[in-house]
């Protein structure tokens, strides 16, 4: 994150850090931040997400026998 030249703030942020300053703001914008996250994003094989975009079949319950 710091080489790809995210703000400090919003590293702290993402990481769950305590902050020694004063708040100021809501921290940026949903566009500023998109365009933050945008820079330490990876590159992925699509299909490693396809099977999370159907449902999966469930199974029937087993009977439990007393």
């Amino acid at each position: 994150m710091k080489e790809a030249g995210l703000d400090y703030e919003l590293r702290c942020l993402l990481m769950g850090h305590a902050l020694s300053r004063p708040d100021y703001g809501d921290g940026g914008s949903l566009s500023w931040r998109q365009s933050q996250l945008k820079k330490i994003e990876l590159p992925f094989p699509e299909a490693l997400i396809d099977g999370l975009t159907s449902r999966p079949q469930r199974r029937p319950k087993r009977k439990v026998r007393s």
